[in-house]
């Protein structure tokens, strides 16, 4: 079986909008997409992991929003608890599985 994986920052775009802080900071719009390519033939399903980036005191994450024709679940993974989005394509979502991701930070 041969998967090929492509993700890609397609967008990153900065924003003056950060008024609440009283050291300089900035907001930037983060949007990746990716396309998976050459899932096997005969296939019932293909699932994609996608990390979601931290919220912390040093960044703060905000309006995320993922798009698919697949269905999306979102989990933390055991090691290190680290975010991530959780997309399977089957059906004819299977077809042409893509996802976009976008947020703000």
């Amino acid at each position: 079986m041969a998967l090929l994986l492509s993700c890609l920052p397609v967008a990153a775009e900065e924003s003056a909008r950060c008024t609440s802080c009283s050291v300089p900071c900035r907001t930037t719009l983060f949007t990746y997409a990716v396309n998976v390519e050459n899932v096997a033939p005969g296939a019932q399903q293909a699932v994609l992991y996608l990390p979601i980036p931290q919220y912390s005191e040093q960044q703060t994450i905000s309006d995320l929003k993922v798009t698919t024709g697949g269905k999306v679940d979102y989990a933390a993974e055991r090691r290190h608890g680290n975010k991530v989005v959780k997309v399977v394509f089957s059906g004819k979502a299977l077809a042409t599985p893509t996802v976009e991701v976008t947020f703000l930070v």
